[in-house]
This record gives C-alpha cells, sequence and structure tokens, in this order.
C-alpha cells in the first residue's frame, strides 16, 4: 500500500493507486489520525473520479463522511454520507448502502435527530437482518432514542438468540452498552451498573473511545444513583486517568461531566460547580448538540436546586433549540419555567417532555423534585 504510493509519480492514475489511498485513508482513520484520513481520501476520490469507479468513489464518500462525524463537523458528514448512499442505490450494493445508512444514523442521534436516525434505519431495515449485528444494534439505539425501549430489546433479544455467543465479540459489548442505558431509563440502577460493567471491554475500548466514555457514564450514574457513591468515585478517577491520554475535548467534557456530578453526590457542591463550568466550555468548544445538552441540562439541573435561576436560564437558553427534539432539553426547560412560577407554561412544557420520554423514566413532574437521566439522551 505505502509502497504503491510512493511509486506514484511512476502509475498512471487508475484503480490500484486509488485503492492504496483510500485504504491508507482508512487505516489512519481506525488509528484517530483524522487529518491524514482526510488527506489520503481525498486523494482516492480524485482518482476514482477519473478512473470513473462508481463503486469505490462512493466507498471513499462513504469513508469521508465517517472521518467527518468524527471530526464533529457533522454538516459535512451527512452531505458526503447522503451523496454515498444514493450512489450505492443507483448501482444496487445494498450492503454498502446499509452500512452508508447506519453512519447516517448515527450522526442524526448526535444532532438529536432522533426521527431522522430512526426513519435512516427504516430504509434498510427488515426482519432479514436481525442475525447481523450491526444492522441490529444501530436500529436498536434508533429506537431506544426514539423512547421504545420494548421494541430495542426485543430486537436485541433477537439478535443475541440468532448469533454465535463465541463471535463479535465488540458486538456484544455494544449490546450489553445498550442494555445499560436502557436500565439506566427505567430506573433498574443495579442492574444498568452490572451491565455497564460488562460492556466496560477492551474491544469497546479500543474500537470507540467514545462509545467507551458514554458507557462509562451510564456506569457511574447508575452506582451513584444507587447510593454506591464510593464505586462511583473509583470509576471516575479511572475514567480520568483515561481520558487523560487523549487530546479529545468530547472527552474531557464527559470526564468533567463525571467527576462533578459525583463531587455533588458527595457535597462538595463549589467543587461540583467548578467541574461543570470546566465540562460546559468543552462542551461549548466541540459545539455538537448532544455534547451541549448533555453538559447543560446536568449542569442546570444542579443550579436550579441550589436558587440560581439566572445562570440556570443561561445554560439551559443555549439548549432552547432542541426542547421539542431532546428529552433531556426538554426537561430542564420545564425546570427552569417551574423555577419562575410559569405554572400553564410548566404544564406544557412536561407535557412535552412526557411526549419525548416514550417508555424512558422522566423523573419529574410540575411539582415534583425528581431528577431524569441527564448523562445520555
Amino acid at each position: 500500500m505505502s509502497q504503491i504510493i510512493a511509486k506514484k509519480g511512476q502509475l498512471a492514475a487508475s484503480d490500484v493507486l486509488g485503492n492504496a489511498y483510500s485504504l491508507r485513508g482508512w487505516l489512519h482513520y481506525a488509528n484517530w489520525r483524522l487529518s491524514e484520513a482526510s488527506e489520503d481520501l481525498g486523494q482516492a476520490r480524485a482518482i476514482y473520479l477519473g478512473t470513473g469507479n462508481l463503486r469505490e468513489l462512493a466507498r471513499v464518500d462513504q469513508r469521508l463522511g465517517t472521518v467527518a462525524e468524527r471530526r464533529g463537523h457533522l454538516s459535512s458528514a451527512l452531505a458526503s454520507l447522503n451523496v454515498a448512499e444514493r450512489q450505492f442505490e443507483n448501482i444496487g450494493a445494498q450492503g454498502d448502502r446499509m452500512i452508508t445508512l447506519m453512519a447516517l444514523a448515527g450522526t442524526h442521534q448526535q444532532l438529536l435527530e432522533f426521527d431522522k436516525a430512526l426513519a435512516a434505519t427504516d430504509r434498510y431495515w427488515s426482519e432479514e437482518w436481525t442475525s447481523n449485528w450491526g444492522a441490529a444494534l444501530y436500529r436498536a439505539w434508533a429506537l431506544t432514542y426514539n423512547g421504545r425501549l420494548r421494541e430495542a430489546e426485543t430486537l436485541l433479544a433477537s439478535a443475541q438468540a440468532q448469533s454465535d455467543p463465541e463471535e463479535a465479540p465488540l458486538m456484544r459489548a455494544e449490546a450489553a452498552a445498550l442494555s445499560a442505558r436502557i436500565a439506566l431509563y427505567r430506573g433498574e440502577y443495579a442492574e444498568a451498573a452490572r451491565l455497564a460493567r460488562r460492556a466496560a471491554s477492551t474491544e469497546l475500548q479500543e474500537s470507540d473511545r467514545r462509545d467507551y466514555l458514554a458507557n462509562a457514564l451510564v456506569l457511574v450514574q447508575a452506582l451513584q444513583a444507587s447510593g454506591q457513591s464510593l464505586e462511583a468515585g473509583e470509576e471516575v478517577r479511572r475514567l480520568q486517568t483515561w481520558v487523560a491520554a487523549f487530546d479529545d475535548d468530547r472527552l474531557h467534557a464527559g470526564a468533567a461531566l463525571a467527576r462533578a456530578e459525583q463531587a455533588w453526590t458527595q457535597g462538595h457542591r463549589q467543587e461540583a460547580f467548578a467541574d461543570f463550568e470546566v465540562a460546559w466550555r468543552y462542551a461549548e468548544r466541540v459545539g455538537i448538540p448532544d455534547i451541549l445538552v448533555a453538559v447543560g441540562a446536568a449542569y442546570g439541573e444542579r443550579l436550579v436546586e441550589v436558587g440560581q435561576f439566572e445562570r440556570a436560564g443561561a445554560v439551559s437558553g443555549r439548549l432552547s433549540a432542541w426542547v421539542e427534539q431532546d428529552l433531556r432539553a426538554a426537561r430542564i426547560n420545564a425546570r427552569i419555567l417551574q423555577a419562575m412560577g410559569n405554572q400553564s407554561a410548566v404544564n406544557a412544557a412536561f407535557q412535552s417532555a412526557t411526549r419525548l420520554a416514550g417508555e424512558r423514566q422522566i423523573g419529574g413532574t410540575p411539582g415534583s423534585k425528581g431528577r431524569m437521566v441527564v448523562l445520555s439522551p
């Protein structure tokens, strides 16, 4: 591969050279060298345009979209993935099209466009895909984010029943992570912690560090909610040590959020608010809706609890674009209105949150002080 690229001056633009760039770009992606990945994939795309290889051109667009998603360039990711999906459909490459639609679903989820994420899986889904771990998992995640927990669990159970227990350890870790999240949404904290521990595998950590972070946050919150503060603290320290090795603002936002919630659980409010501010600065720097809402909703809830309504309103105001899409944003909006004493608006806001929740536990109604799950959609 690298030897072929080194001889590019001796080679005419050909599929062989395009393939070498495309493969090297994908290896860069796997190792989180995202600038290098974009460069090589761009070279491959230019070559395939010249050779007219439509399938490989579509595959490069798919890969460019996936790299853009990992870099946080979500609009660019959607553009590339949509182009690739249409090309695959035109040439009848259904397997590649399905993979592209799965990537589209994941990108829509980060944008808090959960209806579009589910619609993307609708476009490839049929019962014949139940035995395909990747297809089933993306579908189950999309169902979960739309509050359809029973359907997601049924799909996971069917996928597990149709697969070899010794195969696909990464997919099984992903399935355990999703099952942990579902248990958390239902308030089954001990079960959520058990499943999140099972999911925290080497395969998950090495495959996608952000998925590993999301599962770690589920574990921390489940332990905190079940009164296991010491165990939660150990997990927060372990998470912080792991995150410190990476230059990734999304990871640092999550680690700071976990520290803040742990400090709050232990009664250290000043320390908690300092870490919430750190997490919020990281989230604003990243600018991805999912990260902003994860941090902002948690921070806003704690500000409301201590009567800092002006600051809570400022934070929640940044989430206002998503109050009709995301349960966490809807919940903190309702809590702010409740604090302001606007009862008619409170009732409407909680009705909206209830609609978004589906089968998820909302954790609060007008007049209550219950908290909902806020660290994940």
